[in-house]
């Protein structure tokens, strides 16, 4: 029982089961495996309530593909259940437009009072569309996925990254990012993590991951100050992204 399990690992925040879709699937499969998180979500809730202490929050998740009539049916169905948070996951289409019509569809129908995450979404530009839409929390393979493979998030570089196994870094004495106070770009330069990216070493990994969860961690305190100074449009715009009138 994926609760079960989840209560034993002792996670803050829990999440139901669900059937996650991809593009390639088409209208029928994905309302299909919709009605299948819908009961499955039921069944979690029902078994979290007899055995729930109240340490863990438990989030259900919204399904439907990038089809807009399947994302209102199960934004609307997964709110009027019990959770303590709505998730929304799944395919969220071929395209960035087409993540940012699903949150387009879905966010509107989910309670103002409830956290809304969203799931497998990191990219900096994707995070700011997202909050922009109101939501609030977010998970994703991607800061230490590219921190293993040398990739590293710099603001005024080209997508916002650097490839440290590069030669032009091999003697490089700046930090990763200027001004950055992560335990990596404090103690060690470039050309010491290009160093050791070339022979192979698992500190490199290491000490890149520290640097791309700071700065992401950075982002989002940035984006809360942001939003409580009404200026997220402004802060966007300091990373050469446009909102429109989001906001």
């Amino acid at each position: 029982n994926t609760i079960e399990i989840q209560r034993k690992l002792g996670a803050d925040m829990i999440f139901v089961l669900d059937e996650c879709t991809s593009p390639l699937h088409d209208y029928e499969y994905t309302k299909r495996a919709m009605e299948r998180t819908h009961r499955w979500a039921v069944r979690a809730l029902e078994h979290f309530h007899k055995i729930s202490d109240g340490g863990q929050a438990l989030f259900g998740i919204v399904q439907g593909g990038a089809y807009k009539d399947l994302r209102e049916q199960s934004a609307k169905f997964i709110s009027a259940l019990d959770f303590d948070g709505i998730g929304i996951g799944g395919s969220v289409g071929r395209s960035k437009d087409d993540l940012y019509n699903v949150l387009d569809w879905t966010v509107p129908l989910l309670p103002e009072e409830k956290p809304r995450h969203l799931l497998g979404i990191g990219e900096i530009e994707d995070i700011f569309h997202a909050v922009a839409r109101g939501v609030d929390l977010f998970d994703c393979v991607a800061p230490t996925r590219m921190a293993r493979n040398g990739a590293l998030w710099v603001k005024d570089s080209e997508n916002f990254r650097i490839n440290i196994t590069n030669a032009i870094y091999k003697t490089d004495p700046r930090p990763v990012a200027e001004g950055c106070g992560c335990y990596t770009c404090q103690n060690f330069s470039r050309a010491y993590l290009h160093h050791l990216f070339l022979a192979k070493e698992i500190l490199a990994m290491r000490l890149a991951t520290i640097h791309n969860l700071y700065f992401l961690e950075s982002l989002m305190r940035q984006i809360r100050q942001a939003i409580r100074d009404h200026a997220l449009i402004k802060l966007a715009a300091s990373w050469g992204i446009d909102l429109g009138n989001l906001t």
